[in-house]
């Protein structure tokens, strides 16, 4: 159990904690206003100063903020940053403001943003959209008081972002007047499918002459639209935990500024995926692989490849620390053969190349409390 009584706040320190409570208030505030230009642009702003500020290693920040400037060139693109952006650092500067004074009401500084932009819009409804983030928060910096694992932590945070965001789009539509039911269901797939298409379809490319062409063709449009939709579970819980895991990078980066290194036990640095999603991504793989074109073929292939996508991301981190650390106990000799190997692949097939450090991770996951549990089995037997 963390002990922090010697960093919780007083009168004197009350100073600390200004620019995070300022920066959690931006971030709920931005979220419903996103479409705002200038408001878009001041909390885009004052979160990559926040996150630049804070970050020990400013690498992967970058990193983030040169992907996030990408999208610049979509549609409503600045909307999207200053949401990915918002979530981020509300996230992460309220968990540690949880945290470190050990005040889950500080969560109502989403309220506040709530009721500032529900006064300036008179929109009592997307305004809700300021709290969205508030849950995951208090999951994360719960998390963190509890000495939680690193993976742990991400997990329940994504849950809860994706609790609070199904509760929440669900009650919009109540409050709205929206027919619920599978035809209008199937009718929103449609549209966003339409403008999906859309948007791709418009995609040009610039000719030498001046001239543009269009980069897809109408076939190559419609089938990219439908499996974005198809996969659409998946890419949200993949954004959903993209944003936590950087949002506990901030809470790591906080917590070391105000609480010291020490504060942070290897158990909860430590990036470990459990058997179970190692066995799961397995077979999710083969049967998606495997599956024929029957209907029921095709619904099973589309609920595995989805649960495959979900976790890619983890098992190929997972994949490529066991790597490195299997290379730092000098217990993979091959190991410049297989990085070699991998680098070629990656260079004609970065996909596959990705997808044989995900098995590898998978690997990973399951032989490494498998060797722990052998181990401790054959000590006590000697005993």
């Amino acid at each position: 159990m963390i002990d922090n009584s010697k960093e919780t706040p007083r009168a004197s320190s009350i100073l600390k904690l200004i620019p995070s409570m300022i920066v959690v208030f931006a971030a709920a505030f931005s979220i419903p206003m996103a479409s705002n230009l200038y408001i878009g642009m001041a909390a885009s702003g004052i979160s990559c100063i926040y996150l630049v500020a804070t970050a020990r290693k400013k690498v992967p920040v970058v990193v983030l903020l040169f992907a996030l400037a990408g999208m610049f060139g979509l549609p409503d693109g600045l909307p999207a940053i200053t949401v990915v952006l918002s979530l981020i650092t509300g996230t992460g500067a309220l968990s540690w403001l949880i945290a470190y004074t050990r005040c889950p009401f500080l969560a109502l500084i989403s309220a506040l943003a709530y009721g500032t932009a529900a006064a300036m819009t008179g929109d009592f409804i997307v305004s809700l959209l300021a709290i969205s983030f508030a849950p995951a928060a208090i999951v994360l910096g719960y998390a963190l008081i509890k000495e939680k694992s690193r993976l742990s932590a991400l997990c329940s945070t994504a849950v809860a972002f994706v609790t609070t965001l199904l509760i929440g789009g669900t009650a919009i539509l109540i409050l709205s007047n929206v027919e619920l039911s599978l035809t209008a269901l199937r009718g929103y797939a449609q549209t966003v499918t339409e403008s999906m298409e859309s948007l791709i379809l418009s995609v040009e490319l610039q000719l030498p002459d001046g001239t543009t062409q269009k980069l897809f063709d109408e076939r190559d449009a419609y089938n990219m639209a439908h499996q974005t939709v198809t996969l659409l579970p998946a890419l949200s819980v993949i954004l959903l935990n993209a944003i936590s895991f950087f949002a506990q990078r901030l809470q790591f980066s906080l917590v070391r500024l105000t609480m010291g290194e020490e504060r942070l036990k290897p158990s909860m640095l430590a990036f470990v995926v459990s058997p179970a999603a190692g066995i799961i991504f397995t077979i999710s793989c083969l049967v998606f692989t495997l599956a024929d074109s029957t209907p029921t073929g095709v619904a099973a292939a589309t609920v595995c490849q989805n649960i495959f996508l979900m976790l890619f991301p983890a098992l190929v981190g997972m994949g490529i620390m066991y790597f490195f650390a299997r290379v730092s106990e000098r217990k993979l000799r091959a190991a410049p053969i297989i990085m070699i190997g991998v680098l070629i692949l990656a260079f004609f097939n970065y996909l596959l190349a990705f997808l044989l450090i995900a098995c590898f991770g998978a690997y990973a996951s399951v032989s490494i409390p498998l060797t722990a549990y052998l181990k401790s089995k054959m000590k006590d037997d000697e005993q």
